[in-house]
């Protein structure tokens, strides 16, 4: 044999044996580390559609078990709702029901959402029949790539 093959066969050898099972096992790692990041997600979106509200300790909780997995991820939390407003018609300077709502659709931001739960008021109502939902962005180098996405209708709300 010539040193050439011999050389080739150690480096097909070398990635037969090490580079193939090293790249399937940080493949294996993501997946298994993506699914408990999909199940952290589910879980929190069930307690805040539960419950029709979300605190600042479910929130920290949360942002603890993701950031043991992941520590550079970047979460976004929207909150969308249709808004009911009564319509009033002017007859003889009173103002009187019509009967009727005009209705519109609003949008919660993140930023929104985490200046209630961190103001006084430490909790954040969402409407109920509204729509929420959290991504999850993985952002290294400047570049952002969506690891989950996960939303649900709340179900309860009771904000008096």
């Amino acid at each position: 044999m010539h040193v050439y093959e011999k050389v080739t066969d150690l480096l097909v050898a070398f990635i037969i044996f090490f580079l193939i099972p090293m790249l399937y096992l940080g493949k294996r790692t993501d997946l298994l580390c993506q699914e408990e990041l999909s199940g952290y997600t589910a879980n929190f979106i069930e307690d805040v559609t539960t419950h029709g509200y979300l605190t600042k300790e479910i929130y920290e909780d949360f942002l603890d078990r993701i950031h043991r997995i992941y520590p550079v991820l970047q979460i976004e939390m929207i909150s969308e709702s249709y808004a009911y407003e009564p319509i009033y018609q002017k007859n003889n300077n009173t103002m009187e029901f019509t009967n009727k709502n005009q209705t519109y659709w609003t949008v919660t931001t993140n930023e929104d959402i985490i200046n209630n739960l961190y103001s006084t008021k430490a909790r954040h109502w969402f409407s109920y029949g509204g729509y929420f939902k959290v991504n999850l962005w993985k952002v290294e180098d400047g570049s952002k790539e969506l690891i989950t996405t996960c939303g649900a209708r709340i179900r309860e709300s009771m904000e008096y």
